[in-house]
């Protein structure tokens, strides 16, 4: 594993190598959610909003539902795979890739 885990509303997330993005209850440590992708992840998530927000091995950046896992929103114009944890700020999310773009 090496994604940064964040913590928001007793859910903590994180990315495995194992390809799956984990949403673990932080009182009792059981798994309150798995979203599975086509790759190893290595990015770390951000949560703002309800939404976690990730980016992927697989040229891939989706914001999840931190409640549930299910999927808000993807987009898969990324050319590079994502390891950062993007920024969120003023309705925008900022993210850095492995094509050097931003």
């Amino acid at each position: 594993m090496y994604s940064t885990p964040e913590i928001r509303s007793n859910i903590v997330v994180f990315a495995s190598t194992d390809g799956n993005v984990y949403g673990l209850d932080v009182s009792t440590g059981v798994q309150a959610w798995r979203y599975h992708t086509d790759r190893p992840m290595a990015a770390s998530p951000r949560i703002s909003e309800g939404l976690v927000y990730i980016g992927s091995s697989e040229g891939k950046f989706r914001a999840l539902d931190a409640a549930s896992g299910k999927l808000a929103w993807e987009f898969d114009g990324v050319q590079g795979f994502v390891e950062t944890k993007p920024l969120v700020a003023d309705g925008k999310v900022i993210f850095g890739a492995w094509d050097n773009f931003l």
